[in-house]
């Protein structure tokens, strides 16, 4: 049996490992589609797909009107989504994805947008009592000092990141000192002085707006992919990726682990906000080693393929959840093993004749 599934981001890093983990599986010949806001020659994974169509970024906005000409040009069943813009803007039109018969592998438009705000999402989780690291909002340049005081600084450090980023962009530890030989010397821009922080947003105060203080969390961070069916958890595989925050995606090294009260508390979160398909909890430990939410993830995660370290596939299960509405009743809900794997991601490298 044939399936057309359309995967966007085509041309990022990780796309043909992504259409090879889509293509494999044994119950359908899958028919690859791709689109990307670029050319061909701006990436690889075009190359691995049966079509590509060049589309504009998710927020802009034409972007809904070219994306489903391809959808209904190419009978399109399922759409595996690799950015937030374009989550956003597809899921907002529901009605007319279920009247073309496609599925998008994600949440609903609601959860999404909310999931997608950090602040707006904190606000919620702390409501409910779930546990998640401070987030303040800034005005003002006046606003800097005080909100980073209310947080512990100068005696802890703060994050600075954007309210809708993702996969690390923006996102700065925010020190008392650093020592400018080191600054100078060193390839790690990730930390930033107070004083300079507001040295770079004097020009553009308005900015400032568009991000969140957050107090920073010591500890080992962990992901936790995990497939939902609307807010409840069907499987889980949780990976730590160590102490230091993730700056520059996607992960190149991290540990599969089954600490029980990481997964206890991803569920936690899923059960309150309602995911459906997929989402990413990202958590870390504070001092007292205490899990607070760091962020959630409703694009699929590029390290996704982690899961097959413990014979998971996630898009399969997604492709059969699509097709049926339920998932696989033998998946274990949180696995566990005796054997320590470490996931590592290696450059490859492919060859693609020019025309």
């Amino acid at each position: 049996m044939e399936i057309t599934v359309m995967l966007t981001c085509v041309n990022s890093q990780v796309a043909p490992s992504v259409i090879a983990m889509i293509r494999s599986h044994l119950n359908y010949r899958v028919r690859m589609v791709g689109v990307a806001a670029g050319d061909q020659l701006s990436g690889f994974g075009h190359a691995c797909c049966d079509c590509f169509y060049e589309v504009p970024f998710g927020d802009a906005a034409d972007y809904w009107t070219r994306l489903k000409e391809v959808l209904v040009r190419e009978g399109v069943q399922i759409i595996f989504i690799g950015s937030d813009e374009e989550a956003k803007a597809i899921t907002a039109h529901t009605d007319e994805l279920e009247a073309l018969g496609c599925k998008a592998a994600c949440s609903a438009h609601e959860v999404i947008v909310l999931s997608s705000n950090k602040h707006a999402l904190i606000q919620r989780l702390q409501r409910s009592g779930i546990a998640c690291t401070n987030a303040l909002t800034l005005d003002a340049l006046d606003d800097i000092e005080p909100q980073l005081a209310r947080l512990g600084f100068p005696d802890r450090y703060v994050v600075i990141k954007p309210k809708r980023g993702r996969g690390s962009r923006g996102v700065k530890i925010v020190k008392a000192e650093l020592d400018p030989y080191l600054v100078f010397t060193s390839s790690d821009f990730t930390s930033i002085t107070h004083d300079k922080l507001r040295e770079a947003f004097t020009a553009r105060p308005e900015a400032l707006r568009d991000y969140v203080l957050m107090e920073y969390l010591p500890g080992d961070k962990f992901s936790v992919d995990i497939l939902a069916r609307n807010g409840e958890v069907i499987c889980g595989v949780a990976r730590n990726n160590g102490p230091i925050p993730k700056m520059n995606p996607p992960t190149q090294l991290a540990d599969i682990v089954f600490d029980e009260d990481v997964y206890a508390y991803a569920e936690s979160v899923v059960n309150e906000i309602g995911h459906d398909f997929f989402v990413q909890v990202e958590c870390g430990r504070d001092l007292d080693g205490s899990l607070k939410l760091i962020e959630t993830n409703i694009r699929l995660d590029a390290t996704l393929p982690i899961t097959e370290g413990l014979e998971l596939n996630f898009y399969h299960e997604m492709i059969d959840y699509a097709v049926t509405g339920e998932f696989r009743v033998s998946l274990p809900k949180f696995p566990k093993s005796q054997r320590r794997q470490r996931f590592f991601r290696f450059w490859q490298h492919a060859f693609l004749e020019l025309k």
